[in-house]
């Protein structure tokens, strides 16, 4: 299941390929400051804990750059590169917002965590599983477990 929990670093890193093409000194600046503190927190948040509030973390700085293109591309209407580049990046952000922020939010339901509820020899663990009340509503039921694990 596509969880979104992927960074938008990559899909930045090719937004910003596209506005460097544009040629124009403030969209160039905005894209190396923004990748700049994107690599800043996307790296420090990079641990099993923090890795989920990635996205959250970084939405308000992308829907600030996301305007500021915009902003600054309707100052530079005349150039019809600046206009193409600055469509495509905005473009890669949208795809990126959909295939990520939006599937993060759908998927949230599939969360669980997982109760030790007995440890057996071996490193064998009896767990239960807590949360993902929708999983097998998606993935359908799950298949029995046999009697070569079972015993």
């Amino acid at each position: 299941v596509n969880t979104g929990r992927h960074s938008p670093l990559f899909a930045w890193m090719i937004s910003s390929g596209f506005l460097s093409c544009t040629g124009d000194g403030a969209l160039v600046t905005m894209m190396l400051v923004t990748s700049f503190f994107m690599c800043i927190i996307t790296y420090s948040l990079n641990t099993p804990e923090r890795y989920n509030y990635i996205r959250v973390m970084l939405l308000p700085l992308r829907i600030a750059v996301c305007i500021g293109i915009v902003l600054q591309t309707n100052n530079l209407t005349h150039y019809i590169s600046v206009i193409v580049f600055s469509a495509l990046s905005i473009l890669v952000l949208i795809i990126d917002f959909i295939f990520g922020d939006l599937f993060l939010i759908w998927a949230y339901r599939f969360q669980c965590s997982y109760k030790v509820l007995d440890q057996l020899p071996e490193r064998v663990f009896l767990c239960s599983r807590q949360g993902a009340a929708h999983l097998d509503d998606v993935l359908g039921q799950r298949l029995g477990i046999t009697t070569e694990v079972i015993g």
